[in-house]
């Protein structure tokens, strides 16, 4: 069984695989005599302290309290006071333009699942218990970093701990974990589905809004989709020029802060049917290349002026600092 992380169209192409490393070098330049922590291998991440002040940079992910540093530097919204704003321009490093051929759909959905917890767990659990995993591109690796000593069954059973009340999904399912349903790949999968359903790396946090190549994704190919992130990503996503097929899907459940009734104001979605046509692939297919075009925007202002105004930002706040004090 092929995994199919890192094989499809976005992350073999993103930006981040080359820029990172160049504006993480920079970054360094400014801070030459701090204390650089920063782990082997790593070009997104990189903590620098120096008189009892601290600098934390972190693309595509920040620790779950960001306030404890002086000066953030992050793509993730937050409400840190001195944050220096990555977004929304960073998010051009996922532009793609996208190869694809839009058809009717054959399949409801398709769900993509990598790493484990018990919550993504339920999510699988879940899509047994609805019915609808037959008629859904699906993938579940059952794999996490903390528990590299189990195999995916292993930990299959272990977080099952957690989901008791999925005992009879637990037992119908448990032989074929990990789980894939299809060759195709993502974008394939996504094409032929009616509607995406996505489950961010981050979901939990209401103070903050992060986005990985999953959202990425979705938003520049023609097919509605329901996104379980953070509190109020659709919003921002709204706020910053997407289309995020409002006429096709209740987003509603992005103002509820609870994770668990979340997911089940989006669930009460997922069998809902998409009468698609012609037409309807046509006007979809126009919403895509619409979002694309404003990922394409935001690659040519990040690389060409944000990058720069972050560094400069950097330079004039720790100038301020050390004059202050």
């Amino acid at each position: 069984m092929k995994n199919d992380v890192y094989t499809d169209q976005i992350m073999n192409d993103h930006l981040s695989r080359s820029w990172a490393n160049g504006f993480n070098a920079k970054i360094k330049e400014i801070l030459a005599g701090w204390e650089i922590v920063q782990p082997e291998n790593v070009n997104h991440y990189l903590m620098a302290v120096k008189d009892g002040m601290t600098v934390f940079l972190n693309m595509f992910h920040i620790p779950v309290n960001p306030h404890k540093y002086d000066i953030l530097i992050s793509e993730v919204v937050t409400s840190h006071p001195n944050q220096l704003k990555l977004w929304p321009e960073f998010y051009g490093i996922y532009y793609q333009d996208f190869r694809y051929i839009n058809r009717i759909p054959t399949k409801k959905l398709n769900c993509f699942i990598h790493r484990s917890c018990p919550f993504r767990q339920s999510w699988f659990y879940q899509l047994v218990r609805e019915d609808i995993l037959d008629n859904t591109y699906s993938s579940f690796w059952s794999q996490n970093v903390t528990y590299d000593n189990l195999s995916p069954n292993e930990l299959f059973d272990h977080y099952f701990e957690q989901n008791k009340i999925f005992e009879a999904e637990h037992n119908t399912i448990r032989s074929q974990i990990p789980f894939k349903n299809f060759d195709c790949t993502l974008e394939e999968a996504i094409i032929d589905s009616e509607k995406s359903l996505v489950i961010e790396t981050y979901f939990e946090d209401p103070d903050m809004v992060c986005f990985t190549e999953k959202t990425m994704r979705v938003l520049q190919l023609p097919r509605p989709w329901l996104l379980f992130g953070n509190p109020g990503s659709v919003a921002k996503l709204r706020e910053w020029g997407f289309d995020v097929f409002d006429d096709w899907i209740d987003h509603s459940y992005d103002t509820e802060l609870d994770p668990v009734r979340r997911q089940r104001l989006i669930l009460d979605q997922i069998h809902n049917t998409i009468p698609y046509t012609q037409s309807l692939l046509n006007d979809f297919d126009q919403r895509a290349k619409n979002n694309r075009n404003i990922f394409k925007q935001y690659q040519e202002k990040f690389i060409n002026k944000k990058e720069n105004t972050i560094l400069e930002n950097l330079k004039d706040e720790l100038c301020r600092r050390t004059t202050r004090s």
